[in-house]
């Protein structure tokens, strides 16, 4: 039996009979995909000679799961999506060759079903964000996308399911689209919120990493630049990019480290925007390579760490020396529990190398224990407006040329 708690709810409803029966959960969080999983259930053979679980209602496709997992002391709902594919195998011998084995992924599917083709009059990619979010149900964490999309200059086409849409439209913008729980987010990294509880590597008692892969690329563009002819006036606006407008997770940007060489700079082309904040957007895309060039992969000892990382937020990682220890974003996991035990692995980026004196890498103190209460989807606090990223944007803008 898993020790980690492990506990479903399907429909909403708690389901503490299937606890001794599951024998394998995986979860897969990603930034840029849906959250996925696979719930396997051992099924037995009875002595009426009928199968445990087979034929149980519960399991039918397009019912609501949500996964709790983690320690009493910190545990989260990891996903909360619907069943799309029932796995079945059965043995004459029993044993683990028998199983029921349900996999999914989280809302968002939902939005994936249907292609639609529409024409978006007069709106911000935001609030097309909060439009579609709101259609499901769903709440809304957007961020501010400053441009409407005016008829009179372009107007925005879908022709994909809506979750493609949306995510081509953050890619514009240089966010991310995707839904947790109950919540639509259409916005860029979160590098504000507090870091989860800190990983170590080689650290005594406080060692709970396994081990650690970092990548650093040298070579990705650090000065990105755009071209724009206004059609009524005739005139040019260009407008250049050589940071983005987000907290420094290093005290050494990759612009810094390739001083002395030749200017990593590209000239964006073939991008038609319509205005400011088009491009600002289009930049940002543009500059993200360089805004990730530090990468890092890992395995956690997850009984040693105690704790359920989280992708989509910050962790602050010691033991690998000045230069590359400090905050990460966490842009994957992948969680697997079984008998065995529970194994994490992780990706994470970071837009710097050294430290930049905000790290806190001392050991928190104990959590307090949590209920773990209803195990429906949990309560967000509603929807929000987050501001506009490119309203601190260093992007410097300069005209040229004149009338035709």
């Amino acid at each position: 039996m898993i020790r980690e708690i492990v506990q479903i709810a399907i429909n909403g409803d708690a389901q503490p009979d299937l606890v001794p029966d599951i024998a394998e959960v995986e979860v897969e969080e990603h930034v840029d995909a849906a959250d996925a999983f696979r719930v396997r259930i051992s099924v037995s053979l009875q002595s009426d000679g009928s199968w445990s679980y087979i034929d149980d209602a519960r399991f039918s496709l397009w019912n609501r799961l949500s996964l709790v997992v983690g320690y009493p002391d910190d545990h989260a709902t990891l996903v909360d999506g619907f069943i799309t594919h029932v796995n079945l195998s059965l043995s004459n011998q029993g044993g683990p060759e028998a199983y029921l084995e349900v996999t999914g992924l989280d809302r968002s599917v939902a939005m994936d079903l249907e292609e639609k083709q529409r024409a978006w009059v007069n709106k911000k990619d935001s609030g097309i964000a909060q439009e579609i979010f709101s259609t499901y149900g769903l709440k809304a964490v957007v961020q501010d996308t400053q441009l409407t999309w005016s008829e009179n200059t372009a107007t925005t086409l879908q022709a994909e399911s809506d979750i493609r849409f949306l995510q081509r439209l953050a890619a514009r913008n240089g966010f991310s689209c995707y839904v947790q729980e109950n919540t639509g987010y259409f916005r860029g990294p979160n590098l504000q919120d507090p870091p989860q509880p800190i990983l170590a590597l080689a650290f005594g008692g406080d060692t709970n990493l396994g081990s650690v892969h970092l990548a650093i690329s040298g070579t990705p563009t650090t000065s990105v630049a755009l071209r724009r002819i206004d059609p009524l006036s005739k005139r040019g606006l260009q407008k250049s990019l050589d940071g983005l407008p987000r907290r420094k997770l290093g005290a050494r940007a990759l612009a810094d480290l390739q001083q002395g060489q030749p200017s990593a700079a590209r000239l964006i082309k073939q991008r038609p925007t319509v205005g400011d904040a088009d491009m600002d957007g289009v930049l940002r895309d543009a500059y993200e390579e360089a805004g990730s060039f530090v990468s890092l992969s890992g395995d956690i000892d997850a009984r040693a760490y105690g704790h359920v990382l989280r992708a989509k937020r910050l962790v602050t990682i010691k033991g690998m020396g000045s230069t590359y220890s400090g905050l990460y974003y966490v842009r994957q996991v992948h969680h697997q529990f079984t008998a065995n035990g529970y194994v994490q692995t992780f990706e994470a980026v970071r837009n710097g190398l050294g430290l930049t004196g905000d790290e806190d890498f001392s050991t928190p103190p104990a959590l307090l224990p949590v209920s773990l209460g209803a195990l429906g989807p949990a309560a967000a606090g509603g929807s929000q407006t987050l501001p506009a990223e490119s309203s601190v944007t260093p992007i410097v803008s300069t005209t040229f040329g004149g009338a035709a």
